[in-house]
């Protein structure tokens, strides 16, 4: 096209530069060359190696060609909504986004055929590695272009679940005519002789769905989407309706008990109800543990803040690179770290599910495994299913270069892997391809959760050994991790220079694995086990004092041990991250539990006051919405961006998608957590009456074996 070497006139510039110092005169001229030949429009597009795409396209492109040499209206438009380089390519604007809605409003008749030409726009991505080292005036201007390559990838690497510094992105608008491939072949060959004479190698791929043509017809009304919305119409009707009943006739909660099953489910659904027990704020009881809410709201806000940053870098910035420079140092290792921030839940799953599931047990009753499942699986999947069912609607309601170059990704993951999120096993995946990947936690602890119960009872069946089972296990983990990342060179933090082949490598083995992950389970397992069968001790001053020290020092260790990973420079120890990856869930694990443990017994002070604060218990009900959704949220703002925007430090707390994930958190919990929970709880308390009405027909010594429920 007329002005496709837009799309390679830096690279080619740069190229000069680099055998510039070779033979200066020499690339002059042959610049000069390809820019003549540029921009003469019937040379350039019938170029010897054009012939490689398909004849229809040449033809059109033809007519196109035609058209914009006699200022045709048409061909103006296709031509202006081509992306065009603009300044701060040194300052990593290298995303350039051209106009998606201008493109798709071509529509041209063919002079000497049926049908018509429309826009079809299109995205290349771009990668430019040096060829030589041997150009150090090329090598400083390729490092300030890949934002000094904080995180690389390469061309053959096809990861997109995580933003990269190395990928260049430019759209085009051509015509319907042309598939994905004709643009990728004609780009590659356009570049290919200046491959070989220059001191940068330089690849173009256009992904089978990189381009998009207009269509009237919307995907939104498909089967999918009808079944969604109206799952979400359904729940939406039942909560209002059962809302009104409840206002009607507002049942005390023995009461409702007595209706048929129908009042009793619609009950369930009752918005009034669930608002209440939503926003109520209550006195904990005497055996709650209330800093739990308070450590699950700050590291649920914590996670946001992480995922906001990183995948907040898939965005088109015009000074990523300035951006990429405020991300160095120490500090930057509070995000680096984010093995800490993930493992703080785990860690509060385990202890959670043992502290209860203990205090049945003392209390003289047995664990129902099959209940305890269903009622997780209940917990988790209405919600985890309806998010992941309304990514489909990204691609519908959001256009452009962004959401081509990272929602479509994300959504095309869950069109065949939809049904391994059924049955909360898309990890086996890997991280690039499973469905929904920031659902990686809510993974891993349905699984760990699946063995807990059997960890449990081995552990009360064995209680003198408690200690030293978990310790073995827990030794044997810590052993078989640091086989793992010595032998298979992993990583677990987000260091300087890392590659997307070394962070894939890393999910894969260790972060989607539960089996790495179950060592702060057993940890938080461990601790609410204890919790309930350790009788209280007092622990003296000095005793607290040094608790404390060591819980900072293991706070400190977890977060800052690596903190020369965060520089420029930085090379991949084996050793040392192996070490780190070992000693990591160990140390953090104990910092986090002697918090609890502390608060819990009385000697956290402040700290407990603070944490047990009432505001956090109602973030606390809504944390699991909160963080499933939040992706979606992002996304769905990421995909929004059609054009480069400058971002200064404080723009990653954006109060406006706060307030939304919040908005869309209680409305999932309203609608299906609350009422699915209920539901589950009317089935239930259907059956135990089913089965008590049998068992008042039993009688020993003319008395009944179930006693009589009392009134309200």
């Amino acid at each position: 096209m007329l002005k496709l070497f837009c799309v390679l006139y830096l690279i080619f510039a740069i190229q000069g530069i680099a055998n510039s110092t070779r033979n200066r005169s020499s690339i002059n001229t042959q610049f000069k060359r390809l820019f003549s030949q540029f921009t003469q429009p019937d040379r350039f597009f019938l170029l010897e190696f054009s012939k490689n795409i398909s004849e229809t396209c040449r033809q059109d492109t033809k007519t196109y060609l035609t058209d914009l040499n006699d200022l045709k209206l048409w061909a103006v438009k296709m031509f202006d909504a081509t992306g065009k380089f603009s300044s701060g390519f040194l300052n990593g604007n290298v995303h350039v986004s051209g106009d998606i809605d201008l493109c798709h409003s071509i529509v041209h008749r063919r002079p000497t055929s049926n049908g018509a030409i429309k826009g079809k726009f299109c995205q290349a991505n771009i990668f430019a590695e040096i060829s030589s080292t041997n150009h150090y005036e090329i090598s400083q201007i390729m490092n300030l272009v890949h934002s000094h390559r904080a995180i690389v990838s390469t061309y053959e690497d096809d990861i997109q679940f995580f933003p990269t510094f190395s990928k260049m992105s430019w759209t085009f608008c051509i015509p319907s005519s042309c598939t994905h491939n004709d643009l990728e072949i004609f780009l590659n060959e356009l570049i290919k002789p200046y491959n070989h004479t220059s001191g940068l190698e330089v690849k173009i791929k256009v992904d089978s769905d990189g381009c998009v043509v207009y269509s009237k017809t919307l995907d939104l009304f498909t089967l999918q989407s009808y079944v969604i919305l109206g799952i979400i119409f359904i729940a939406l009707t039942l909560c209002i309706l059962g809302g009104v009943y409840d206002y009607m006739y507002n049942y005390e909660a023995c009461n409702i008990k007595e209706q048929s099953l129908p009042i009793q489910i619609l009950y369930a659904f009752s918005l009034r109800r669930n608002w209440q027990l939503l926003t109520k704020l209550s006195d904990s009881e005497e055996d709650d543990i209330t800093c739990v809410h308070g450590i699950r709201s700050i590291f649920s806000l914590s996670i946001y803040l992480l995922h906001r940053s990183i995948f907040g870098l898939f965005k088109p910035f015009t000074n990523r690179t300035d951006l990429v420079q405020m991300m160095e140092g120490a500090p930057s290792m509070v995000f680096r770290a984010f093995w800490n921030h993930v493992d703080t839940f785990v860690i509060l799953s385990g202890l959670l599910t043992a502290y209860y599931a203990t205090k049945k047990l003392q209390e003289g009753g047995r664990l129902n495994i099959k209940s305890m499942y269903i009622k997780r699986y209940l917990k988790f999947a209405p919600i985890f299913l309806i998010v992941v069912s309304t990514i489909h609607f990204m691609t519908i309601l959001r256009s452009g270069g962004s959401t081509m170059r990272v929602v479509k990704h994300f959504v095309r993951s869950c069109e065949t892997g939809f049904w391994k999120s059924l049955l909360f096993i898309s990890n086996i995946d890997g991280i690039n391809d499973m469905c929904y990947p920031p659902a990686h936690q809510l993974l891993t602890d349905f699984q760990l959760y699946l063995v807990s119960p059997f960890i449990i009872l081995y552990l009360w069946k064995h209680s003198q050994h408690a200690t030293r089972i978990l310790t073995g296990i827990i030794l044997a983990l810590s052993i078989f991790k640091a086989v793992t990342m010595y032998f298979n060179g992993l990583g677990s933090v987000i260091y300087f220079g890392i590659s997307l082949k070394e962070m894939k490598a890393a999910a894969d083995s260790m972060y989607l694995n539960p089996v790495h992950r179950a060592t702060p389970y057993l940890c938080g397992l461990g601790l609410g086990y204890s919790m309930r069968t350790w009788k209280k001790t007092y622990l003296s001053y000095d005793h607290r004092n040094i608790g404390w020290c060591i819980a900072l020092i293991c706070g400190y260790y977890s977060f800052f041990a690596m903190a020369e990973s965060s520089l420029r420079g930085y090379h991949y120890n084996r050793v040392q991250e192996t070490a780190y990856g070992v000693a990591q869930p160990l140390m953090w694990s104990f910092t986090i539990c002697w918090i609890i443990y502390m608060c819990h017994s009385g000697y956290g002070g402040i700290l407990n006051t603070f944490l047990s604060m009432k505001i956090f218990q109602l973030f606390s009900r809504i944390a699991y919405p909160f963080y499933i959704s939040q992706i979606v949220v992002i996304f769905f703002g990421i995909g929004g961006v059609n054009a480069p925007i400058y971002v200064r430090s404080n723009d990653i707390i954006d109060l406006n998608e706060i307030v939304t994930i919040i908005g869309v958190s209680v409305a999932l919990t309203l609608l299906f957590m609350y009422p699915v929970g209920h539901v589950y709880s009317v089935l239930s308390d259907l059956r135990i009456r089913k089965h008590n009405k049998i068992a008042t027909n039993i009688k020993v010594n003319g008395i009944s074996l179930v006693p009589k429920e009392k009134n309200c």
